[in-house]
């Protein structure tokens, strides 16, 4: 072989190698290199009524690998995230979205109440995006609310509450006695005593005619007993057996008259009280007149007997007998009845 003819062989074979060795280099697939999301947020639970809720955030995890699942930040220089907040409004509204771009550990501020309700959950999403490599991945996390707590103001997170009486906020005042009983029924007296009857502070001048009311109802009695006995003198000496009746049944019915009207008298008389809307003046005197008035019929219906007794029958010294006790009987029932009070005061106490 001549030195031309070797030489132009191996600018054939170079001509040839050439090519190869490009299309190797051409076909060759870069590295492969994936990004995986990964976030964690605290706390992921909040109260409701808070307001505001601060949040911690971390993305460290968010990271590029390589073919061998080898993370390295390296892989990714140009990664960027983007933090963003959704969370539906009370009202079934969409709030607006709160992003933040920059650094994988923020510390992120939401607001957790609209116009004083509250939101009921929100989310927490990252993008992360890796430009060199045309890489994005999304990934985010929960945020819970508790259940809201409305006091009886409709105040969210208020503490109010309805007392026994039915009043939000009340301290049972409003329904509770004198005694500090809720629903109970003492009140103060007209002496300012919780419960009392009003009577500590009463006071009345007061008379026991007792003794006065025992001694009117036996003059009545005794009258009445001369009319029996000369009515039994007038039946045996006239000889009618059963005569003169009429006389006892006035005398039975004008002492039961007296009897019932001393008696209707209280037995203590009060009078000057000091406390004049309690106490009320009534008056003694008809009961008193309606005494008299008997005793007055108890005496004219004798004095008709004794008078038979001493014209018709000729017994003038039994009639003076009995006349004499009689008129006696009548003054001391009279004498008795002008000193009785005129008046009388009684104290309305209620009940204690």
């Amino acid at each position: 072989m001549t030195y031309n003819n070797l030489i132009l062989s191996l600018l054939s074979l170079s001509f040839t190698l050439a090519p190869v060795s490009s299309f190797a280099g051409e076909g060759q697939e870069p590295p492969r290199v994936d990004l995986s999301c990964g976030i964690s947020v605290t706390p992921q639970h909040l109260e409701c009524g808070q307001g505001t809720a601060t949040l911690q955030l971390d993305a460290t995890t968010t990271t590029c690998s390589d073919e061998y699942g080898t993370p390295s930040a390296e892989l990714c220089p140009d990664l960027l995230l983007t933090w963003r907040t959704d969370a539906p409004g009370p009202n079934g509204e969409t709030l607006p979205v709160l992003e933040y771009q920059g650094e994988p550990q923020p510390t992120l501020t939401i607001a957790t109440q609209v116009d004083g309700v509250s939101i009921g959950s929100a989310y927490i999403r990252l993008i992360a995006i890796a430009f060199s490599h045309d890489l994005k991945v999304v990934c985010e996390v929960p945020i819970t609310v508790g259940e809201c707590h409305y006091d009886c103001n409709d105040e969210l997170g208020g503490s109010a509450e309805y007392d026994d009486c039915g009043v939000c906020g009340g301290d049972n005042s409003s329904c509770t006695d004198c005694a500090g009983e809720v629903h109970g029924t003492a009140e103060y007296d007209e002496c300012g005593v919780c419960g009392g009857n009003g009577s500590s502070c009463i006071e009345c001048e007061t008379l026991d005619i007792t003794s006065e009311q025992f001694e009117l109802d036996g003059v009545a009695q005794n009258i009445k007993d001369l009319t029996y006995q000369t009515v039994k003198t007038l039946r045996r000496v006239s000889g009618r057996k059963n005569g003169f009746k009429k006389y006892n049944t006035i005398a039975n019915e004008a002492a039961s008259v007296a009897w019932s009207s001393i008696w209707t008298l209280e037995q203590v008389q009060q009078s000057n009280c000091s406390n004049t809307i309690l106490c009320t003046q009534s008056d003694n005197l008809p009961v008193i007149e309606s005494y008299t008035g008997a005793l007055d019929t108890l005496k004219e219906n004798l004095d008709r007997l004794v008078k038979k007794l001493r014209r018709k029958y000729n017994r003038k010294q039994k009639a003076r007998k009995i006349r004499k006790e009689a008129n006696g009987q009548y003054e001391l029932g009279i004498l008795g009845a002008q000193s009785l009070p005129l008046s009388q005061e009684s104290c309305d106490l209620g009940t204690s």
